[in-house]
């Protein structure tokens, strides 16, 4: 029987753990921290103990965001079983969990002597996340097979999470940027400004960019969007900091994979990430944006960073893997114009499926 070959992950974390929480995180005091004798915190090193008490901060501000409560060891074991899952969501490679495991056992070693002993569920997802992550550079979303998820999610009635996507995909946002917007954060055309715009990252939020940048802006100004306006304007009338959102990141990923399944292209389901990837990939191919344009709308620091997400040739060769109903609706749709109108009137959704064999 032909074995599987574990997958090589990175030792160092894609996003740091201080990309993902708010900087006032790392200032606070941890009165709980179970005292150590001398002879004990010196088992590590500073700067082991210094990244020890960073990764337990972590996980002590995710517990507290979440209202959740520790009574007993059962508690705590499947609380880090849910806190990686969000990290896997998140593209934080595995090293962060094992690490957060080594710190329980630093700080509280009467809770076993070894972690497998400690925490049983966490140790088991542990060993299963690197199966989850794959190549560093993600698949971009080809056009053709967007517009299939987008008419397939419409279809089923999934109106704001087509939405969602498609916006992603053309603001070439980060998954959890993309679905944890405020409503404040769409900004509607208003006098001089004549655009819908994201504010991603106001300093008052307290919650910098992965780059560690704040008050970025991304105009909404592809044609492709350009009918998502009354959309838009509709999602921008709630409560300032309401979530701009009723679909949940959760929900969102679970959408997608459901929908790539659906149509018969389950390798797509990779996450939210191929949607950035896609849309600096598509803007390239179609010359849409030139080079330095697309590097500032994806807020990229360097060129390098940049190439890593803006590939033509994969997304090409992306394109080319797709099935014959999803190239022939996705003709469709460009050839009549039809995307503007599967928005506005989703029942039509379903026969274009039905009509491609795609239902």
């Amino acid at each position: 029987m032909p074995t599987r070959a574990p997958l090589k992950v990175k030792a160092k974390p894609k996003h740091s753990l201080r990309s993902l929480f708010p900087l006032v995180v790392w200032a606070q005091t941890l009165p709980f921290l179970q005292e150590l004798t001398p002879q004990q915190a010196d088992a590590v090193g500073p700067a082991t103990q210094a990244s020890y008490k960073e990764h337990i901060t972590a996980f002590h501000f995710w517990l507290h965001e979440r209202g959740t409560k520790i009574q007993h060891a059962g508690d705590l074991d499947q609380a880090l079983v849910t806190f990686f899952q969000y990290l896997e969501d998140e593209e934080v490679w595995p090293t962060v969990g094992s690490k957060t495991l080594a710190a329980m056992l630093h700080h509280w070693p009467s809770l076993g002597p070894t972690i497998k002993i400690a925490f049983p569920g966490s140790h088991r997802a542990l060993k299963g996340w690197p199966r989850h992550m794959p190549a560093r550079t993600r698949t971009p979303m080809p056009w053709a097979a967007l517009v299939a998820i987008l008419v397939y999610l419409l279809a089923f009635g999934h109106v704001e999470a087509a939405v969602m996507m498609l916006t992603g995909f053309s603001a070439y946002l980060r998954p959890r940027e993309l679905t944890s917007l405020l409503t404040r954060q769409l900004q509607v055309p208003s006098g001089p400004f004549i655009l819908f715009r994201i504010w991603l990252h106001p300093q008052d939020q307290l919650t910098p960019s992965k780059t560690g940048r704040w008050d970025e802006t991304i105009d909404l100004d592809v044609k492709y969007t350009a009918f998502l306006a009354p959309f838009w304007r509709a999602l921008a009338t709630g409560a300032a900091f309401a979530p701009q959102w009723k679909v949940s990141h959760t929900d969102l990923l679970r959408l997608c994979k459901d929908a790539c399944v659906g149509l018969g292209i389950a390798n797509f389901a990779q996450g939210l990430y191929p949607l950035r990837h896609g849309g600096a990939s598509h803007d390239a191919v179609f010359a849409l944006r030139s080079v330095p344009a697309i590097q500032d709308r994806g807020r990229w620091m360097t060129t390098a960073s940049l190439l890593r997400y803006q590939k033509k040739g994969a997304a090409q060769h992306a394109h080319s893997t797709l099935p014959k109903p999803i190239l022939d609706l996705a003709a469709e749709l460009e050839l009549r114009d039809l995307l503007p109108r599967v928005f506005n009137f989703p029942q039509e959704a379903r026969e274009l499926l039905r009509r491609h064999g795609l239902q």
